[in-house]
């Protein structure tokens, strides 16, 4: 038997051997003249092949070229926007196939709203929400253009250049039957007309993805397969904007995205997955008026450099414009998709001894450290969490106080991520930001914990135990957790840490003005899907960037951050979880503590240094009694409380850059 295996053995090695050896050299793929990128002018395209023998072959419409398609015989001609996908072939053989595309502004911002050959219906309506002229189980219309209610607007027209050149692009070119088929094949049918969420590695197609940077020239092209992704969002009466999520294989090209992709000195730059975020919660396609009124699509990317810069690891993400075959899909946010292979390519050891955990169960590996964690921490067992390197206690304090700070109400049994490496477990599972759009709109008040929110499943028990109505279980209930609860709220609410309103309202800033040109452009191409194409309330008026994005970017930096650390805090001292406020907040040499005292209803306060004041009074309900400013800048200050009532209150002194807070009587 052993004789009979090893003969077999020495026989499939030969006949690899022989292949090897025997093979014809690998044939040189086309060369273009030009890469592809944004284009001013028509101009010749020509194509070359190093092998004289070769015969080069084109398409125009997306599809892989074949010896059926147009042969290359002189330059082409390119005056518009087009898509050309070339192959050399020679004896039968065939090089790799090379995709440019090349976009012109002219043609983009006048897309056709039916363009040929691609369908005027997309996926089925389902019976989640309805709309009047559509009944279920009928197909969604489909939406291409780009509305001349923005591109043609006297405050938008001169600016649709500088929007497309402000943002990078992706251009992501297929046959069209791979996202329109109508076939219901799961080898056969268009992704983008069956969308469902059962949907699986049946539904994957092969596509060219290319980076064109306009701005650093920087480009690069790679083949690769491509889903669908999201959930509600795949739903065609939700949203007809869908998200999707780009597979880097062996079997498509190069095995994997090979590119510094993000920017961050922090990110990595070998990739078997990207996520390309369309946005749905509190975005102009959400079939909710109320999600649309409130958009502004960089929440989830805030929530992720919020996580980054209170000291953890979080998926990076960077804004790119969309195209398909050359048509203009829109404003996307491409992000780093949370799997064991991401694990381990920013936390060390082998992919295959990572387990993953998120709100849908297990996503690698296995739960058994999991369960035990949670059952750990709901019994407030501190000490085995530590001894067994099942929590990092930071890291989970800091996750929670992210989405607390940003009032997320899709959380808790919905959109989160934990991972730990068996082999390798440091200090525990990690808890990552992910899909956190549904922030901020519940009001500066509003409290996660007690609110009508998400705060459920796993992630509570771990903190407040078993009973979900109750806080007086998990690791709540631990002296040591609650020390370096406080110790964390510390760090990241006072100071200037991340979460106070000069780091918050700045990292909001920054990330909003990324892209606020290209807010224009996905106005134009999506902000009238709900009032023109599938309306449903009547009410959608043209959302655009100036009358739409900005006011409400304007109400969160003047209403949401410069209060909400304080809400914040409110509320955690409350839950026990801060047990503690600062004596005095860590200073700059020059600016030390100030002195504050309370006698026959006042509050006087002594500072190191002149400066403005701002005081705000809470009650023991963490509502807003009060709020007081001295506008003189004195080093002294007096302000009247003698009309509050003799019961606890909590106050916030906000100096210069510095905030002192404390608990009071009036007496």
């Amino acid at each position: 038997m052993q004789t009979h295996r090893l003969r077999i053995l020495w026989i499939c090695i030969t006949f690899c051997l022989v292949r090897v050896f025997s093979a014809t050299p690998e044939l040189a793929p086309p060369v273009f003249s030009k890469v592809g990128s944004y284009c001013p002018e028509a101009f010749a395209l020509e194509l070359s092949v190093p092998d004289a023998g070769a015969t080069i072959y084109y398409t125009t419409d997306g599809s892989v070229p074949t010896t059926r398609s147009a042969s290359y015989s002189a330059p082409l001609y390119v005056q518009g926007t087009s898509v050309i996908r070339a192959v050399a072939v020679r004896d039968g053989a065939a090089s790799q196939v090379i995709t440019n595309s090349y976009l012109f502004i002219s043609d983009i911002i006048t897309q056709n709203r039916h363009p040929e050959g691609y369908p005027d219906r997309w996926g089925v309506l389902g019976g989640d929400v309805k709309y009047a002229g559509y009944a279920v189980g009928e197909r969604a219309p489909a939406h291409y253009g780009m509305d001349a209610d923005i591109t043609s607007h006297s405050l938008y027209r001169n600016s649709l250049s500088d929007a497309f050149l402000s943002l990078p692009t992706l251009s992501l070119v297929t046959d069209a039957s791979h996202f329109f088929s109508e076939s219901t094949d799961p080898s056969a049918g268009g992704i983008y007309i069956h969308t469902g969420v059962k949907i699986g590695d049946g539904w994957e197609r092969p596509l060219s993805v290319e980076y064109i940077d306009p701005l650093t020239k920087e480009h690069f092209q790679e083949d690769c397969g491509i889903r669908i992704h999201g959930a509600a969002s795949r739903q065609p009466e939700k949203s007809g904007k869908h998200s999707f999520r780009l597979y880097f294989k062996s079997m498509y090209g190069a095995g994997k995205l090979k590119y510094r992709f993000f920017k961050d000195e922090t990110a990595v730059s070998r990739f078997d997955h990207l996520v390309l975020r369309a946005g749905f919660g509190y975005s102009w396609m959400h079939w909710s008026l109320n999600d649309r009124r409130y958009s502004q699509y960089v929440v989830d990317a805030f929530a992720k450099r919020t996580q980054r810069a209170m000291g953890n690891l979080s998926a990076h993400n960077r804004f790119v414009h969309l195209f398909i075959n050359g048509l203009y899909w829109g404003v996307y946010d491409v992000t780093e998709r949370l799997s064991e292979k991401h694990m381990a390519a920013y936390m060390g050891g082998h992919e295959l001894d990572y387990d993953v955990m998120n709100h849908n169960g297990l996503a690698a590996g296995n739960r058994t450290a999991f369960d035990r964690m949670v059952k750990l921490a709901e019994s407030s067992d501190y000490e085995r969490l530590i001894g067994e390197q099942l929590l990092d206690m930071e890291n989970y304090i800091d996750y929670i106080l992210v989405n607390f700070y940003m009032g997320n109400v899709d959380w808790g049994d919905n959109n989160w991520y934990a991972a730990r490496n068996r082999e390798l477990p440091d200090k525990g599972f990690r808890f990552f930001c992910w899909d956190t759009e549904n922030c901020f709109y519940s009001g500066v008040n509003f409290n996660v914990m007690t609110g009508a929110g998400r705060f459920k499943g796993p992630l509570r028990r771990i903190l407040f135990g078993a009973d979900e109505k109750s806080f007086s279980g998990g690791l709540s209930q631990h002296p040591e957790f609650k020390k370096l609860f406080t110790q964390r709220a510390h760090l990241h609410l006072f100071n200037k840490g991340a979460l106070t309103p000069e780091a918050s309202s700045a990292l909001y800033a920054a990330v909003s003005d990324e892209i606020d040109p290209a807010v224009i452009l996905e106005s134009a191409r999506w902000g009238t899907y709900r009032r023109k194409t599938l309306p449903g309330d009547g009410q959608s008026p043209v959302y655009s960037r100036d009358e739409h994005f900005r006011p409400q970017k304007a109400h969160l930096l003047s209403n949401y951050f410069p209060l909400r650390t304080e809400a914040l805090i409110n509320q955690l001292l409350q839950a026990g979880l801060l047990t503690e406020l600062p004596s005095a907040v860590p200073a700059a040499a020059a600016f030390d503590e100030a002195e504050v005292r309370f006698a026959k209803g006042r509050m006087h306060i002594e500072l190191p240094q002149p400066s403005k004041i701002t005081v705000s009074v809470y009650g023991v309900d963490s509502k807003l009694v009060m709020r007081q400013e001295s506008e003189a800048v004195d080093t002294m200050h007096t302000l009247d409380f003698t009309g509050l009532k003799k019961t606890v209150y909590i106050y916030h002194l906000v100096y210069g850059s510095y905030r002192k807070a404390g608990k009071f009587i009036p007496e």
